[in-house]
């Protein structure tokens, strides 16, 4: 397995054969992904700056004794966090692009 970030987009390619299955946000295993083998591309998306649509906060655990990777996506105040961003001096687009995901 091969873990990647800061594209902030959920993915999961199974590189398993010529035919590698990839798999972003919605269409990602709502559960559990069981491992066939090694060949394994993740990027578990963006706890802060999610870009696929989905505003939640989203990570992803490796169980690595069950060979499986289980994706989630929690909830936040976003308007508390959206406050905080302008209050630091960052631009209304950083702040306001948290609510619709992108």
């Amino acid at each position: 397995m091969v873990g990647l970030g800061h594209t902030h987009t959920p993915l999961l390619v199974d590189g398993s054969d010529r035919d590698s299955e990839i798999l972003l946000g919605e269409d990602l295993p709502s559960d559990r992904y069981m491992f066939r083998n090694q060949n394994v591309l993740v990027n578990p998306g963006s706890v802060g700056q999610p870009r696929d649509e989905d505003p939640r906060a989203s990570y992803a655990l490796f169980r690595p004794e069950q060979e499986a990777l289980e994706f989630h996506r929690v909830s936040y105040d976003i308007d508390v966090v959206q406050e905080k961003i302008l209050q630091a001096g960052y631009s209304t687009y950083l702040a306001n692009r948290l609510a619709e995901g992108h």
